[in-house]
Order: structure tokens, then C-alpha cells, then sequence
């Protein structure tokens, strides 16, 4: 019964102690990706993990092992299909990289055993670096911490229990699940955006990004947000759109900051693959203050982060995904669709995730997120919290650092303040 549930969903299983392969569909959310990456330019994301102690590899690598037996959606290559790429199982072991100083540099199948991630070391640091059409960065952070905890269990040689994921809704492709057939009203020219202001500076050398991280209390912030009556993620949107407004010279373009969703908090879904979705907040006037700021960014994310409207645009992705796109070859997609992309304008100045708060884990400091980063949009920001400490961190690929400084002494002047005035 529970291998006809698969199938029914479109996927294969093979069985052994629990779900040993996965072969499937990417979602319809990421059924682009593959198409409009590049070998310089890929759609990955990193988490990784400051631990306390010094990191032995060989158990790492152990640890690694058996946490992929978890989580067999992982285990995956990319394979062409007629209409779109899939997901076909992956046997071959994942082994533990060299560590880099740079961040997301493109992951090649040929010289990493065909996997769409990479796992890291380097004393105290592990490091995830994953397509995202694999997962979305909440899943991500829950495999990296299911990882150091089997870690942790090999280091003081006791047993570690994950309940292996034999369910089906851990697999469903839930922007097919989740979408019903209600009118479509939602055009897909409501996803573009004109007279956006970008980021520039000249890139920095070579492949892969940099890394600028700013830590601080997560009480620090968190007593800012409830004083204000704002949402943790409005602070730092303000504050990313006043640094924005102030670093861009040409006034009368529009900050557009990207903000992902998690679907799961709106529909609920066991799935452990990518269902995030994203709305775009935009800020124009340059001498708006910052604590306006901060409330048009709380007032703009509750008036657009619904139910109804994710709702539509979930309908939408199902139906372009299975409608008449379903019957165009591939080649042709790519002929189409990459020319397309890589002259296009950019549709937002920024993207900010902010994963909030993820279980606190023995011997973890400090846990960071980096978003990928492209041409157009050449620095990105991602957030979470665990053990007490909210970890901002900035991804760049340009030399440039104006906009990532302005960013951290507004926070510290925001947060410094408001404990002085206590």
C-alpha cells in the first residue's frame, strides 16, 4: 500500500530498513533551475555550523553516511527528462570536501560523484552547500542538524534514534498537492517587476562568493520587535531597505527586497523537498525614516504573506508546470528560456530569508545561512537563531562592501539604542 502511494504521486521507492532510493520530479517551483543555471552561477544555498570543538572528520564522514540513509530525497543526481529534468537515485558516496574560504563555489557532479551537495570541514566549522531544487533551507538546517547530532552520538559512542522517513508525504511534491482548481487569476506578468535598483561594484575574482557575518542576542532583537509591535523579520527589512535607499544612487528607481516564505507555516506539509515561495516589499521614498520603515515593512509583509495569495500562485506554478510547457521538449526550453534570463533586468535589489529559530543542538555555537547570489543581484542576506545567538549573514560576490556595512552598524546603532534608552 504504501509503495502505491508513491506511485501515485509520481514517485519510486525502493525499500530497506525504511526508504533506501528516490527517484522523482523536481517541484514545479524548481523545475527552472536547473534550466537558467549557469557553471558559474548555480541555484544553491549554504548552511553550515559553528561547533565548540574541533571536528574529527573520520566520524564526521560516518556521521554523514548514516544521515543520508534518513534522508534518501538527497541521494539524488540530475537526469534529463523529455519535458524537464528529474531526479533519478544516487548510490555512490557522498564524500566529505575540503573546506574553502569562499562560499558556494559551483558544485560539479563530475568531480563530487554526481550529488547536488557538498559537505565541508574545517576544524570547527561544517559546511552544507545544496541545489535548492533538492530542498528549501528550513529542510536543509533540520538535515544538518539531524547530522551533528548522529555526529555528537558517534563522539560519545551512544545510540542515536531518527525516525526514517517512510511516509509519502515526505516526499510529495506539495505545489501539486496543494493546488486545486480554482480560477486562475493570478497572470504571470504579476511576478514581474520594472524600475528596480540593483546593486553594482566590480566582482570579485574567480568563482564562488564572500562571507560577512554579524552575530548578536537573539533577545537583543527580539525585545525590538515586541516594544515595536513588528515582526523580527520587518526589523531587519527596514533596515535593509533604509541602508538600500541610502547606498543607491539612482533615486528613481524602487528597493525591492525579496522575502521567501515557508509554505508549511500557511499549508501544512510533511514534505522534506523545496516549498518555499517568496513576496517582494518595495520602498521608494529615500527620506523615510527608519522606524516608518519598519512599520511599512510589518504592515506590507502582513497584508501580503496570506493564505489566498499563495494560494494563486501555487495554482499558477501547477498549472504552467503541467499545461502545455509539459509537451515542449527540454532543448527547446533551454534554447528559449537561458538567453532570456541571462539578459534579463533583475526583478529585486535584495533577498533576506530568515529561518528564525532552530532547535538549540549540543556543542553548536552558531549556525549561519547564505543565499545564492547572481549577476544581477550580487549580494543577498540570510538570518537564523539557535542556542541564544541570531547570526545575520551576507553573501556578496562583488568587492563592494558599502551596502553590508551600512546594513550591520544600523542594526548595531538599532539594537544599541534601545538597550541604552532601557
Amino acid at each position: 500500500k504504501i509503495v502505491d502511494s508513491f506511485k501515485s504521486s509520481g514517485l519510486e521507492c525502493g525499500y530497506y530498513m525504511g526508504i533506501k532510493s528516490y527517484n522523482g520530479e523536481l517541484d514545479h517551483s524548481a523545475k527552472y533551475y536547473p534550466i537558467i543555471s549557469r557553471k558559474d552561477a548555480q541555484s544553491i544555498f549554504c548552511v553550515e555550523a559553528r561547533l565548540s570543538k574541533d571536528i574529527n572528520v573520520n566520524l564526521m564522514q560516518k556521521a554523514l553516511d548514516e544521515t543520508l540513509r534518513f534522508y534518501p530525497t538527497f541521494s539524488v543526481e540530475l537526469k534529463r527528462g523529455y519535458a524537464w529534468h528529474r531526479f533519478a537515485y544516487n548510490s555512490r558516496q557522498l564524500k566529505i570536501s575540503d573546506h574553502t574560504s569562499r562560499i558556494m563555489i559551483p558544485i560539479l557532479p563530475k568531480v563530487n560523484n554526481k550529488h547536488l551537495m557538498r559537505v565541508s570541514v574545517s576544524e570547527k566549522i561544517v559546511r552544507l552547500e545544496i541545489f535548492h531544487g533538492v530542498c528549501d533551507a528550513n529542510v536543509g538546517f533540520e538535515f544538518l542538524t539531524a547530522l551533528i547530532e548522529k555526529y555528537n552520538s558517534l563522539i560519545e559512542d551512544k545510540p542515536y534514534e531518527h525516525d526514517i522517513l517512510n511516509k509519502s508525504e515526505h516526499y510529495e511534491n506539495s505545489f501539486a498537492t496543494k493546488s486545486n482548481k480554482d480560477k486562475l487569476d493570478m497572470p504571470l506578468t504579476s511576478l514581474l517587476e520594472k524600475n528596480v535598483a540593483t546593486i553594482k561594484g566590480e566582482y570579485i575574482e574567480g568563482l564562488g562568493a564572500e562571507q560577512y557575518i554579524k552575530s548578536f542576542p537573539m533577545e537583543s532583537l527580539t525585545y525590538y520587535a515586541k516594544k515595536h509591535n513588528v515582526s523580527i523579520s520587518a526589523v531587519i527589512v527596514g533596515i535593509l531597505a533604509k541602508a538600500s535607499l541610502k547606498c543607491i544612487d539612482d533615486n528613481s528607481k524602487k528597493i525591492v527586497i525579496m522575502l521567501p516564505v515557508d509554505l508549511r507555516r500557511l499549508f501544512p506539509s510533511a514534505s522534506k523537498r523545496n516549498f518555499v515561495s517568496f513576496v517582494r516589499l518595495r520602498f521608494e521614498n529615500k527620506d523615510t525614516g527608519l522606524d516608518t520603515l519598519i512599520e511599512q515593512a510589518n504592515e506590507k509583509i502582513k497584508f501580503q504573506v496570506t493564505k489566498e495569495y499563495f494560494q494563486k500562485f501555487i495554482n499558477l506554478s501547477h498549472r504552467t508546470a503541467t499545461g502545455i510547457l509539459k509537451i515542449i521538449p527540454l532543448w527547446l526550453k533551454e534554447m528559449i528560456i537561458k538567453p532570456t534570463v541571462k539578459h534579463a533586468k533583475s526583478k529585486h535589489t535584495v533577498i533576506f530569508s530568515n529561518i528564525g529559530k532552530v532547535a538549540d543542538v549540543k556543542g553548536v555555537n552558531e549556525y549561519v545561512l547564505n543565499l545564492n547570489i547572481s549577476k544581477n543581484n550580487p549580494i543577498n542576506f540570510g538570518m537564523v537563531s539557535i542556542n541564544g545567538k541570531t547570526t545575520l549573514s551576507a553573501t556578496s560576490k562583488i568587492k563592494n562592501t558599502e551596502l553590508i556595512s551600512e546594513v550591520f552598524e544600523i542594526l548595531d546603532k538599532t539594537l544599541n539604542e534601545e538597550e541604552h534608552d532601557d
